[in-house]
């Protein structure tokens, strides 16, 4: 019998653009078990790589269509930036405002996650604004408004 993260052979994506997703994508075996719903990968989409939300997980391949099912690229997240609650929400906006699933989803994440990945390496994205001392300091005047 097959582990589970055997098992796990394709998954279903959300673009974050005007296009009618999911997409599916082939895990390659590197990836195996790495991928929940919820997490962001890096995958081939037309001419580009683009970042997209991983929103099902398959062992099987797909009856519908005919098209060439292509391999991720890279995981970029270990634990999924979205619970299946937020991932339901999204598809629920998607359809109520008509727009894609992958879109809505793209809307409901922090601004830090849709950047690049950070390295450890990599200073913090958000630094305090130089000469702020804080809430009471000595640079701060208490002005009232008429």
């Amino acid at each position: 019998m097959l582990d589970v993260q055997e098992q796990v052979q394709f998954i279903d994506v959300a673009i974050p653009l005007p296009v009618d997703d999911p997409y599916t994508y082939r895990v390659s075996p590197g990836f195996t078990g790495a991928i929940q719903p919820g997490c962001r990968v890096r995958v081939p989409f037309r001419n580009r790589t683009i970042v997209g939300f991983v929103v099902g997980v398959n062992s099987q391949l797909p009856e519908e269509g005919s098209r060439k099912i292509l391999e991720i690229t890279e995981v970029l997240d270990q634990t999924p930036v979205l619970d299946d609650h937020q991932l339901r929400l999204a598809k629920w906006i998607g359809d109520y405002y008509f727009s894609s699933w992958g879109e809505a989803i793209a809307n409901m994440i922090p601004k830090l996650l849709k950047s690049k990945s950070l390295n450890p390496s990599q200073k913090d994205p958000c630094p305090p604004p130089r000469g702020m001392v804080g809430m009471g300091g000595a640079n701060n005047t208490a002005r009232t408004h008429p």
